[in-house]
Formats: C-alpha cells, structure tokens, sequence
C-alpha cells in the first residue's frame, strides 16, 4: 500500500536552505565515517530537539549545534518552520526507529528517526561531521 503524501509536505523541509547545511553537501558519500555520537545520544538529541519544536524553545532546539548552525538558522527561522510545520504535521509525538547513514558529504554521520506527529510519519535527520559532537545538519521531510 503506497501511503499518500500531504499536499503541504514539500514545504515541511524547512524552506530556510533546505536546513540541511554544509555538512550535508553534494560531495560524494562517504564510505566508512565513525559516528561521534552513540545511538542512544543521536536518539536523545533527537528527542530534545522534537520536544523543543513542541514547545517553541529555539534554546532547546538548538543546544547541540555547532555555531555555523545557530548563525543559518537563527530563532525567528525556527519560528517560521515551527509555524508551517504545525500547521502540517501537527505536534511531535514519539521517536519509532532510529538509525545511522553515511552523509552525502565526506566525514559526515546522519541518524535518521522515524517520528511520529499528529498527522503522518515524518523522517527526523541530525547529522554530524567525524570527529565533532555538534550538529551539523537538520532535515525534516515526510516518510516515504
């Protein structure tokens, strides 16, 4: 059963730069990167950050960026993809699954999270560059 999309779900990426950022760009992927973060500190960040999206707390939602991260995506940003977000997905409600990838540029790790909102399923992504626990890159996008 092929699951129908939300006609606003484009715009969920967060317009803003796609919100994946330098971190996340078009170089070939890479083939081995070590996560400098564990599978359960992805899911905890992940889980911190969709509590703060909940919330309107761009403090919480961005405590583990680096700074190239909070100076791209700057509080009244948030707020924009915060109110376009809630009026398509609704609230976040729990993390399903999460799980590690290669990035789409060397040295980068991405933890992808199934979560679950109101109104559909949504894929969650943090990504990190090897060797820094601060996050690098964020994506929000409706699940396939």
């Amino acid at each position: 059963m092929r699951r129908r999309r939300h006609p606003a779900a484009p715009v969920l990426a967060f317009g803003l730069i796609g919100l994946i950022l330098a971190a996340c760009g078009a170089a070939a992927p890479s083939q081995s990167v070590t996560s400098p973060v564990s599978q359960d500190e992805a899911l905890e960040m992940s889980q911190q950050m969709l509590e703060a999206y909940n919330d309107g707390d761009y403090a919480a939602w961005s405590a583990d960026w680096s700074q190239v991260m909070k100076e791209a995506i700057p509080e009244d940003a948030f707020a924009a993809f915060r109110s376009e977000t809630m009026a398509n997905a609704g609230e976040f409600e729990e993390i399903e699954s999460i799980s590690s990838r290669p990035g789409d540029a060397a040295g980068v790790v991405r933890w992808e999270s199934n979560a679950r909102f109101e109104n559909g399923t949504y894929v969650f992504m943090i990504a990190f560059k090897e060797g820094s626990r601060l996050i690098e890159g964020v994506n929000l996008a409706p699940a396939s």
